[in-house]
């Protein structure tokens, strides 16, 4: 049952090279909460993951002009994810609103506020024409139960509750959307209008600082199919010419291409092992998701930060 009081909503919102968006999105923000000033309070949480194209300038020209934000800042670029772990450890409020992607359109937030007084514990923006991400993602998705919902992006609404439940998963390899799932009893959506988001590829590689020693494990399971790529096609190729071209091949051709995709499958089977020995080693070394550089709040002095999680 939900406090008699007004309650108090922060809206998380982790910021990576995202200058060209926070502006636009604050706008459209203020507006919705404005209408919804009688029903609830609004914060804002940001999570600056170390930008290098004046996000950062930006967030704390915000800081200064608004009484209604507070920004951390950190150390290294951790990754969207981190980012959000990080928010939800220095939430405050009675309900947190995720928005992971900061082009989301916060149009729903009346929506999903209605579904949380309602009695939902987790509101979740689901798209509204889902886009599967590939074959691999379309098979998953038909074949396993558990697998989390192809359209679910990060932006969502959730209840005290279930961010206490979230804050005591500590593993490194980490996605915050099945970790919603995993948190939640029951899901209540809403659909949203989300364009497709193509990312580039400096956005791709941010995160290089959370988890390093997965790399050479991929770059051998990406080698590795690629060689059974190549064995299947030469096998088709030499298969076609003795069909078509009732051309006799070579006997060395069998051997090669039976070789090249044998060489393959054990590549890919080192690979995947070599990713749960990476995983597990992450794990163990027990080191921190993120490190925080400075924490600009108006209740408490701005200050280098010290905590780290």
């Amino acid at each position: 049952m939900k406090p008699s009081r007004t309650p108090h909503i922060e809206i998380i919102l982790p910021v990576a090279n995202d200058v060209k968006n926070v502006l636009p999105l604050l706008n459209e923000l203020d507006a919705i909460t404005l209408k919804m000033r009688e029903q609830a309070t609004f914060s804002l949480l940001f999570i600056e993951d170390a930008s290098h194209d004046g996000s950062r300038q930006l967030l704390r020209r915000l800081f200064k002009e608004r009484t209604d934000a507070r920004i951390i800042e950190l150390v290294h670029p951790f990754g969207r994810d981190a980012a959000v772990t990080c928010g939800l450890e220095y939430f405050e409020g009675d309900a947190a609103m995720v928005m992971g992607n900061l082009k989301d359109s916060p149009a729903v937030i009346p929506e999903m506020f209605v579904a949380w007084q309602q009695g939902a514990k987790t509101v979740i923006a689901e798209a509204e024409k889902p886009e599967a991400k590939g074959m691999a993602s379309r098979f998953l998705k038909k074949v396993t139960d558990t697998l989390h919902p192809l359209d679910l992006g990060i932006f969502c609404l959730l209840d005290r509750n279930v961010v206490l439940r979230l804050k005591r998963v500590r593993e490194r390899s980490r996605n915050f959307r099945e970790l919603v799932i995993f948190s939640s009893a029951e899901i209540s959506r809403v659909k949203i209008d989300r364009p497709p988001v193509q990312r580039a590829l400096k956005e791709k590689l941010r995160g290089l600082w959370a988890l390093p020693s997965q790399f050479p494990a991929q770059r051998v399971s990406r080698f590795s199919i690629a060689c059974s790529l190549v064995a299947l096609t030469l096998g088709f190729v030499f298969l076609g010419v003795r069909i078509f071209a009732n051309t006799e091949t070579a006997p060395w051709t069998t051997v090669v291409t039976l070789t090249c995709f044998g060489f393959g499958l054990q590549l890919l089977c080192l690979g995947l092992l070599g990713g749960y020995i990476a995983h597990t080693l992450e794990e163990v070394k027990h080191r921190p998701l993120y490190l925080i550089d400075r924490i600009y709040s108006k209740k408490t002095q701005d200050k280098p930060a010290q905590q780290v999680a």
